[in-house]
């Protein structure tokens, strides 16, 4: 009985912990593992130069992202973080992607450092290319629409930000992702 009941236990915790392939055979559509395998491949750690938008506003030389596998490997949990040379010094956001089943969609929750929340969801584009829409709101109740378009190319990161004003799409930020290894 002893023995049945470790296998059992045994069983259930590698179940748990997703042992394999990330969300096999969980109904997440191919193209959600695929962009969470490139998220995570080598260190998980994407960093992005911020030379053209610094100001006194912001000082930061450089964006960090850190990504890390969700429980089971069904999801990613991340954070973005300013740095000054090579040192960080803040933690501005953090992230969560994970699929929604009953919306058939991938879902992204932020929280930034000063309480605003943004919610929204990205969409596949195909060929390694994908389109977030998100709404933000301040911890005041003042809240607004953003835009990502993201894509790969020789194994960089690239995300196109907009500012979304009544439907319209504005062109703000362009950052180059590159990994940390």
């Amino acid at each position: 009985m002893q023995r049945k009941l470790l296998w059992l236990c045994s069983a259930l915790v590698a179940l748990s912990l997703g042992a394999g392939t990330p969300a096999e055979n969980t109904g997440i559509p191919d193209w959600v593992i695929e962009d969470w395998n490139f998220q995570m491949s080598h260190t998980g750690i994407w960093m992005a130069d911020n030379s053209a938008y610094q100001g006194e506003q912001e000082p930061y030389d450089a964006y960090g992202m850190e990504w890390e596998w969700g429980l089971g490997k069904k999801s990613l949990q991340g954070r973005m973080i300013c740095l000054q040379g090579e040192k960080e010094v803040a933690t501005v956001w953090e992230f969560l992607q994970f699929w929604d089943f009953e919306a058939k969609a991938l879902r992204m929750i932020q929280i930034g450092g000063d309480g605003m929340l943004g919610q929204g969801t990205i969409e596949d584009l195909g060929d390694g290319k994908s389109k977030s829409l998100e709404r933000f709101c301040t911890p005041t109740g003042a809240c607004f629409e953003v835009g990502h378009e993201t894509w790969k190319d020789q194994g960089d990161f690239y995300t196109q930000s907009f500012d979304i004003v009544e439907g319209e799409w504005r062109k703000r930020r362009l950052y180059v992702w590159k990994q940390k290894r």
